[in-house]
């Protein structure tokens, strides 16, 4: 999984440990593919936080296929 992979690879700590690149190169996808994926993880988990911390309606639905790759 994209997230996964960005999270143990430091790309959310500060400074950032690795990039985009870096990160898609060692799970060997394309980086565009990579960005993506992470992407569209990031909307999901946005939108779910929206939906439980303050109530907002949304449609949160996910194709799993859109932030996975295996």
């Amino acid at each position: 999984m994209a997230l996964e992979a960005a999270v143990k690879c430091g790309y959310y700590e500060e400074p950032r440990q690795r990039s985009v690149t870096e990160i898609a190169t060692e799970v060997d996808v394309p980086s565009t593919t990579f960005q993506y994926r992470l992407n569209r993880a990031e909307a999901w988990l946005a939108k779910q936080f929206a939906t439980d911390s303050v109530s907002v309606k949304i449609d949160a639905d996910l194709n799993l296929e859109d932030i996975e790759f295996r």
